[in-house]
């Protein structure tokens, strides 16, 4: 990290930024597409992508007509891409997206699924200045383990996905402590879990807080 070692994420950020990099970070959702790249073969030699998601019931109707509305299933982390000298150097920035998956972890995944012509991310909130983006590496990297603590500990199937939230609600936590409010929809965590996670949280602090781990980060956070 720009001739330093990196213990936490939140320094390696920085030192990519240090050392010429771009680095945006931003809470974006996509439609989930349950087939990946499921497609079919024309006769002109061309392929269909064929979109399989899953449609939930808002629970709302429609005023139109008073029928029941739907969406597509979303799928939504927090998006950290990188350009510049060494890490992202190519025509494509090196894409991560932080969230809690169905394969049992919650951390950074690799971002690089195939494109799809009809599914495109929309982003929940502006890009995060300089300053919150570090705090948003941070905190991912906290909740991480505050997820994935709760998991072990419970014994919970698929590291917690479904229980403790799904995608969106890792991120979720994260952008609203930044900016106060969120636009993700919807936020599935239950009620006893999302209580054990706010317990949890607390815990880890003060954890860092008996270990004089807990530091600021310059702008009189914690």
């Amino acid at each position: 990290c720009n001739g330093k070692e990196c213990v936490f994420p939140e320094e390696l950020i920085k030192g990519l930024e240090d050392t010429g990099h771009t680095v945006e970070v931003c809470p974006r959702v996509i439609i989930s597409n349950f087939g990946m790249q499921f497609c079919v073969k024309e006769e002109d030699g061309s392929f269909t992508t064929i979109p399989t998601s899953i449609f939930l019931r808002t629970g709302i109707e429609r005023s139109s007509d008073g029928k029941p509305a739907y969406f597509a299933a979303p799928h939504g982390g927090m998006d950290v891409n990188i350009s510049g000298p060494l890490v992202g150097k190519g025509t494509r920035p090196a894409w991560l997206q932080f969230y809690v998956s169905i394969g049992g972890l919650t951390c950074f995944h690799p971002d690089e699924d195939q494109d799809a012509p009809w599914a495109a991310k929309t982003s929940l909130a502006d890009i995060y200045s300089s300053e919150d983006a570090i705090r948003a590496i941070r905190m991912c990297a906290i909740v991480s383990i505050t997820f994935n603590r709760i998991a072990t500990e419970f014994n919970l199937p698929f590291g917690g996905y479904g229980i403790l939230g799904m995608c969106n609600d890792s991120s979720t936590l994260i952008d609203f402590a930044l900016r106060g409010q969120t636009n993700s929809y919807p936020l599935l965590s239950t009620g006893r879990y999302l209580n054990h996670i706010v317990s949890y949280l607390i815990k880890y602090k003060e954890e860092l807080s008996s270990s004089g781990k807990l530091v600021g980060d310059g702008s009189g956070s914690k």
